[in-house]
């Protein structure tokens, strides 16, 4: 049996229901990724993207992707400022103090590429204020303070400036209550007006499989592949997130249509390529890593060849999507 430990989406919720290779567990990642940088043993697990590369880039050679990425948020919501902010939005962020919870996070990798390409603000620009733990010490060149508070308490009482933060406890109040709101403006439509531009959609995690598996369970890479296959298949066969909620109908085909029908695509199509590479670059340019990886330096033996049954999505008609919004 080999166990997979990932996020509760409803595009897993089938994952391991099967009980045939594969169970799931969606206890948390929190813990698990502290454990994966340490050493700890384990089979398959959800994983930072980034942090994976910048493993690699220090000589971790006994972690390998698979072209399975569950978590794909867009970074433009993720910049918070307390709701009481006179910004105007993320080009103010320059000579700011801003909070990210792990300077080395994904998401925060990603925020840092869209200010400086969507909004002409640089890492350097910026005085970062983060969590005493760190995954990875800070490049030299980072202007970053560690506390001990809570960063959201410390963005609603203005004591920092703003914050990058992909999931802020906040967002979970009531509207009434909520302390914080996102530095732009209709970042929904910030966020589709950069995808039309880029065609990027970020990725956060990936999958990763331990090489001692690997060794074990030779055909572990398909096995997992399938599986996770098979539960987006369910989950989009179901219309999870179309039923619960008002007019999630409608939302529901306007968003397949805008990612072509799919929205979690799984395989190192040219499309998710592209995003890898991106985000290598990224890494590079903040100086996280030394030297952007090649694709077959992280992707398992065989990974690459993994394709779903059906051809690529097609590319997303997002002009006819906008103008159809006016």
């Amino acid at each position: 049996m080999i166990t997979v430990h990932g996020g509760d989406y409803e595009h897993t919720l089938d994952l391991g229901r099967d009980g045939e290779r594969v169970t799931y567990d969606a206890s948390g990642l929190t813990a698990l990724w502290g454990g994966i940088r340490n050493g700890a043993a384990f089979d398959v697990a959800e994983f930072s993207l980034a942090n994976l590369m910048m493993m690699r880039d220090r000589g971790v050679d006994h972690l390998w992707a698979l072209p399975i990425f569950p978590s794909r948020p867009f970074s433009h919501s993720s910049m918070l400022v307390a709701r009481t902010s006179v910004m105007k939005g993320p080009h103010e962020f320059a000579g700011k103090r801003i909070g990210v919870p792990d300077y080395s996070m994904t998401a925060a990798v990603w925020a840092r590429g869209v200010l400086a390409e969507e909004f002409g603000v640089s890492w350097r620009d910026i005085k970062w204020v983060s969590g005493q733990e760190q995954r990875f010490e800070t490049p030299a060149g980072v202007d970053l303070m560690r506390t001990s508070e809570d960063i959201e308490d410390l963005c609603a009482n203005g004591e920092i400036d703003g914050l990058i933060i992909p999931y802020a406890a906040d967002k979970a109040k009531p509207r009434g209550e909520r302390r914080l709101r996102t530095a732009i403006t209709g970042n929904e439509a910030h966020e589709r007006a950069s995808f039309l531009h880029t065609g990027v959609r970020p990725i956060n995690h990936v999958i990763i499989v331990h090489a001692d598996l690997l060794l074990r369970e030779p055909d572990a890479v398909q096995v997992v592949f399938d599986a996770y296959l098979v539960a987006k298949k369910r989950a989009l066969k179901r219309r999870l997130g179309s039923t619960l909620m008002p007019w999630g109908d409608a939302r529901w085909s306007e968003m397949l249509e805008m990612f072509g029908g799919d929205p979690f695509p799984y395989g190192l199509t040219p499309a998710n390529r592209a995003v890898v590479e991106k985000l290598g670059s990224l890494l590079l340019e903040q100086g996280l890593i030394g030297r952007a990886p090649q694709i077959e330096e992280i992707f398992a033996p065989g990974a690459l060849e993994l394709r779903e049954a059906a051809a690529e999505p097609a590319a997303p008609n997002f002009r006819r999507i906008l103008s159809r919004r006016g």
